[in-house]
């Protein structure tokens, strides 16, 4: 039986035309959740190593400019985009790479939303 952080995030993941990818990812990069629609495991893996390294840079930037809340990271590349977001105050983050044929926004709405739900259950 999946996880309840894995059931919220396969539905959050239903929602987003153009998902390559989903995770929810904790800061030491590993997975406890993961959505596959065309990435392969070595390389969503891999992702989440990397850019758990990225969201550890940024909480501690923050932290030093005194700013307490952050709402998203998004990166662009030539295939689409990686968005990310901490889930709640725990050590864990959302992400969720889609393609050019993505709607962004869509994207951005479903990720807060399902960072919401996860933050229920972490």
């Amino acid at each position: 039986m999946p996880s309840q952080a894995q059931q919220i995030l396969q539905e959050t993941a239903k929602e987003v035309d153009g998902l390559l990818a989903a995770g929810v990812v904790g800061m030491d990069g590993i997975h406890i959740a993961q959505v596959n629609n065309g990435m392969s495991s070595e390389a969503q893996d891999s992702y989440g190593v990397k850019f758990a390294l990225v969201m550890s840079l940024i909480r501690k930037s923050l932290t030093e400019l005194g700013i307490s809340k952050f709402e998203e990271s998004l990166v662009e590349h030539d295939g689409g985009w990686v968005i990310t977001r901490f889930i709640g105050n725990s050590n864990f983050y959302l992400g969720m790479a889609v393609s050019k044929d993505a709607v962004l926004g869509n994207v951005r709405m479903v990720a807060k939303k399902g960072a919401e739900k996860l933050a229920g259950v972490l």
